[in-house]
């Protein structure tokens, strides 16, 4: 539009020069004196509208940059918060999911709490003297020996050693063509808990 007004300006002048030229032909009279009077008057009235005609163009040209300006600072405050927006979205996002990771975090612990619980739970709650009433045949009533060793002399961990070793196929004595398939046959919570009640037997 700047471009366009400067196009114009020339036309713009002619048309005020033209006007204080019907001026001036219009207040001619027969004396020199009032002509030259009248020819002065009018040529400060013709340059006073060419001079209006240029601020004219010059505050035209100046609103149509500010009104440029205010388009450009619009569509920047736009933009700034279109990205305020999108980094919003993204950070909402991010957020989501890491509560997300949070809750299978939280879901996952618990699940592992409670099977530990749970096996801990069978552990203890294995009646040691059940499993020994299988064995007192060849160890004795109180596992003081019969056609087994003694038991009730030796401690927990030394009878559990064994019966696991015996449970993984080491080779112990004579006596583990016998003890191998019962040993593979208790469970480790039956295995601590045998070994544990044994050893209280008097």
């Amino acid at each position: 539009m700047i471009v366009q007004l400067k196009n114009k300006a020339p036309y713009i002048l002619s048309c005020a020069l033209l006007s204080s030229a019907v001026l001036l032909s219009t207040g001619c009279s027969s004396d020199d004196n009032d002509t030259s009077e009248q020819s002065s008057s009018l040529t400060e009235k013709a340059g006073s509208v060419v001079s209006s005609a240029q601020t004219a163009i010059t505050e035209t040209a100046e609103k149509t940059v500010d009104v440029a300006s205010d388009a450009t600072t619009a569509v920047v405050d736009t933009a700034e918060k279109a990205v305020d927006v999108a980094s919003d979205a993204t950070t909402a996002v991010v957020d989501t999911a890491e509560k997300a990771i949070d809750v299978a975090s939280d879901a996952k612990t618990a699940v592992v709490e409670k099977t530990a619980h749970d096996h801990d739970h069978a552990a203890t709650s294995v009646d040691g003297a059940k499993v020994y009433a299988s064995c007192a045949g060849c160890h004795g009533g109180n596992a003081e020996g019969g056609v087994g060793p003694t038991l009730n002399s030796q401690t927990a961990e030394a009878v559990s050693d064994k019966l696991n070793r015996y449970k993984a196929g080491e080779q112990l004595g004579p006596m583990t063509g016998m003890m191998t398939p019962i040993a593979k046959g208790l469970s480790d919570a039956e295995i601590k808990a045998v070994s544990e009640y044994v050893i209280t037997l008097k």
